[in-house]
């Protein structure tokens, strides 16, 4: 039987071919959900745990190459105080970030937003069906993504990947789109380098976690 350790290594390992697959996956779809996200009132992301820093990252990178203000809320304050986040008299478009699916603060948000602002929010995530893409159109399913581990790795860097990758093409910024292309085999490099210089600090007994 796997270790959960074990699951880790590999999707750690699995990032530059799973990288891979996103940007084919990016380059041969439509996306029109996402299209009409960025371009449909003012964007938002939410989500929670690594997945809100995630639309943090996002947002401040669309907000850069669109020149129109895109906001990152955790799922947290969407629930808690969405009246002093979102004005009555504008307009906005919500996309959900989840690697599961399963986050109760992400899904009470994107509920939230379906009621209040009578438009159906967009998802993030890499399974194909779950709690919140019952009130989410599927935006961007990174199914090469998915992972068994708890710990959230070739997940997040796929997602933001994919995210970055579709704001840089939709807004006409070619050159960046490009240089993310090259990223899969940039990270191959990086991990065949590291990966025996990680593998020895993890089995060495000697070093012990700082509290």
């Amino acid at each position: 039987m796997k270790k959960m350790t074990d699951y880790t290594l590999n999707e750690i390992h699995s990032q530059p071919e799973v990288w891979q697959q996103i940007l084919e996956l990016c380059e041969k779809q439509e996306h029109k959900q996402i299209s009409e996200w960025m371009s449909t009132g003012q964007p938002v992301l939410t989500g929670s745990g690594s997945s809100f820093y995630l639309c943090l990252t996002a947002a401040a990178f669309l907000t850069q190459l669109s020149r129109r203000r895109a906001l990152a809320v955790s799922g947290s304050e969407v629930c808690t105080f969405p009246n002093a986040l979102f004005s009555e008299s504008e307009p906005y478009s919500l996309l959900a970030v989840s690697r599961n699916g399963k986050s109760a603060e992400t899904i009470g948000a994107a509920r939230w937003f379906k009621e209040s602002q009578s438009a159906t929010p967009v998802a993030v995530s890499t399974v194909t069906s779950s709690p919140l893409l019952e009130i989410c159109e599927p935006g961007l399913l990174l199914t090469p993504a998915a992972e068994k581990s708890r710990y959230m790795t070739r997940s997040f860097t796929g997602g933001l990947l994919a995210l970055h990758y579709l704001i840089a093409t939709s807004t006409g910024n070619h050159e960046i789109a490009r240089e993310l292309r090259k990223l899969p085999e940039a990270c191959s490099r990086v991990i065949d380098a590291c990966c025996g210089m990680v593998k020895f600090i993890a089995e060495e007994k000697q070093l012990k976690r700082s509290s």
